[in-house]
């Protein structure tokens, strides 16, 4: 079970959270729709567009890969549950989640290099 955390003391952390994924998506944008901008010579108003589209994307590949881990989750701790071994099911929710967190590691890894290659 989850420790309880008071109201007042998540609401900074998620607005801390919320500032934060704005100002690195605004700044993706901008350095994103800069190069295309340089690139193609585009007008202004396909500059906005640009911007949009990019953060769509980014946002659309971010929420992909974590329903993909939640689903990959749940299907491993059910075969984990399910196998007749005692020291896989003692251990099901533990080795789920270790390697569950590698996956998110590894995906994380590929959205930055993926990124970095574009910018």
């Amino acid at each position: 079970m989850e420790p309880y955390i008071p109201l007042w003391s998540k609401i900074p952390r998620r607005g801390s959270s919320i500032v934060v994924v704005l100002l690195l998506v605004r700044t993706a944008n901008q350095n994103i729709c800069v190069y295309i901008l340089n690139h193609f010579m585009m007008s202004e108003d396909s500059h906005i567009l640009c911007g949009l589209v990019w953060a769509l994307l980014q946002i659309c590949c971010v929420l992909a890969a974590v329903f993909g881990v939640i689903m990959y989750r749940i299907v491993v701790i059910t075969l984990f549950y399910r196998a007749e071994s005692e020291i896989v099911h003692k251990n099901a929710k533990i080795s789920t989640t270790a390697s569950a967190a590698v996956i998110s590691l590894v995906i994380i890894l590929l959205l930055n290099k993926v990124s970095r290659k574009i910018l």
